[in-house]
């Protein structure tokens, strides 16, 4: 389900050791209760095979519209694809959990479930109130 948070991440390594002095900035571009997908727009070659290290694993910090608090998750990389638009250079990562609260996981499906419905209910109820209207101008 497409719905954008930003999420900062930190490498680590399958020893617990982090792979990065900084933190990196991403967006979400859709997410799952299995992970989500990822979009960085700046990415250093050094960055890049820390991400290929085997076993490399990501702290998450989500920080979602609809919470004060940001959301903690420890995912693992499934996939990642380089994309060379110019003018930006980009990385779509695909991600799974492997830690996460329950609670947090099922807040962010149903916010994201939330996005996906509203506008095609506000669409409908607006067609409806149109409807509604030419038909006590008609008569």
């Amino acid at each position: 389900m497409e719905t954008v948070f930003p999420v900062e991440i930190e490498v680590f390594q399958a020893t617990g050791e982090k792979d990065s002095a900084h933190l990196l900035q991403a967006f979400t571009r859709d997410v799952s209760p299995g992970g989500m997908c990822l979009e960085l727009k700046v990415f250093r070659q050094e960055i890049e095979r820390q991400f290929l290290a085997p076993n490399a694993q990501l702290a998450l910090t989500i920080n979602p519209s609809f919470s004060k608090r940001p959301i903690k998750a420890i995912a693992k990389i499934a996939w990642m694809k380089r994309q060379e638009d110019p003018p930006l250079l980009r990385y779509l990562i695909g991600v799974s959990y492997t830690q996460i609260d329950e609670k947090k996981r099922a807040q962010i499906i149903r916010h994201a479930k939330h996005l996906l419905w509203l506008p095609r209910i506000i669409s409908f109820l607006g067609l409806c109130l149109i409807s509604s209207l030419v038909i006590l101008f008609i008569r």
